[in-house]
């Protein structure tokens, strides 16, 4: 999906916000492409466009702040993430014990990390959150009713480690970015675009039953896709650019059929399937918010 909604990035923006950060797949491609080097705006001539990054003019304040803000409602991705950034030597050693304490014994000590084990700090919660990520069936985040994550484990997984090298080089992308464990409806978030920015949403899709977990834990509701609608209407008459990726429903087409919305039909691959055959194509879409 990163390559098709890379097609329709602006050549230029200022901020980059993704509401329902999750895995940060699309976050991380636009570093790693050097696409989050953000520009003046409104944008200049191309022979003497400046980056707010070398600039010392009024563009200074914006400069110093954030490159991204990543949003998610799942406090304990988002801890994950902070531990990432600000404390990635400190993750990789809590992560180590839990590896010589399962002396070999992967399977019991996930059914205790799942179950039992209350982390004493951040950085034990990130751990426990990348151990279980690593070594659950299908790399699937799912809570219960009282939002207690219940992936079983998978049998495969007994050799996968952690890779010291992408926690670091994690750690290296997310220096610059503000991270917010907030509800994407929440007043903060909302306040976040401005003008000139990019903002990503890739909400759990229409037809399925992938969980937002928030305050909640409960399937992504009808009300709630209405609101983030509105949210990214309000967002392009205000000058940020939208792009979100949602199942080709007719709901979702009855929700974003109007202006400033452009809708365009892609052919994704359905990846969460315990079988090669379960994994078949379907027609997703991204959304694209054209400014006036």
């Amino acid at each position: 999906m990163c390559d098709l909604l890379l097609q329709h990035v602006p050549g230029e923006f200022c901020t980059y916000v993704e509401l329902f950060c999750g895995g940060g797949a699309f976050f991380y491609r636009l570093h790693d492409e050097g696409r989050l080097r953000r520009f003046a705006w409104p944008p200049r001539d191309p022979k003497n466009r400046v980056l707010l990054e070398d600039t010392d003019d009024a563009g200074l304040d914006r400069a110093r702040g954030p490159s991204a803000f990543l949003c998610d409602g799942n406090v304990e991705l988002m801890t994950t993430y902070k531990v990432v950034r600000d404390d990635p030597e400190g993750l990789l050693d809590a992560l180590l014990t839990f590896y010589r304490t399962a002396a070999g014994r992967i399977s019991p000590f996930y059914g205790w990390l799942r179950d039992r084990m209350e982390p004493a700090n951040d950085v034990e919660t990130a751990a426990r959150m990348l151990f279980l990520n690593k070594h659950c069936f299908n790399g699937l985040y799912r809570v219960n009713a009282d939002g207690r994550f219940n992936v079983p484990f998978a049998a495969d997984s007994e050799n996968r480690r952690p890779d010291p090298a992408k926690i670091l080089a994690s750690s290296q992308a997310l220096q610059r970015v503000q991270l917010h464990p907030g509800y994407f409806l929440d007043g903060v978030i909302a306040g976040i675009p401005r003008r000139g920015d990019l903002v990503y949403a890739d909400p759990p899709y229409d037809g399925t039953f992938d969980q937002y977990v928030s305050k909640k834990t409960m399937p992504f509701s009808d009300a709630e896709r209405v609101h983030l609608r509105d949210h990214l209407t309000r967002f392009v008459e205000n000058g940020v650019h939208v792009i979100l990726s949602e199942a080709d429903t007719p709901r979702v087409r009855e929700l974003y059929s109007k202006r400033p919305f452009v809708l365009h039909t892609v052919e994704t691959t359905q990846t969460v399937s315990c079988t090669a055959e379960g994994r078949k194509k379907r027609a997703d879409l991204i959304v694209v918010g054209k400014l006036r």
